[in-house]
């Protein structure tokens, strides 16, 4: 009786590169989608919202 030794495979099949591929291309749409909202919110020189500027202008 001979024995057949199964040599298995290393490394990722590409079905499992592509359902990872997918998935990281999800959570970067996600980061991205995260990242424009909150750019769109401040304001237009970069400060946080809710910040005031002094209503009156020192002249020097």
């Amino acid at each position: 009786m001979t024995t057949h030794l199964r040599h298995r495979q290393h490394g990722f099949s590409l079905v499992e590169l592509m359902i990872a591929m997918a998935i990281g291309l999800a959570l970067l749409a996600g980061v991205t989608h995260i990242f424009t909202s909150s750019k769109a919110t401040q304001d237009p020189h970069g400060r946080l919202p809710g910040l005031r500027q002094p209503a009156f202008h020192d002249p020097e």
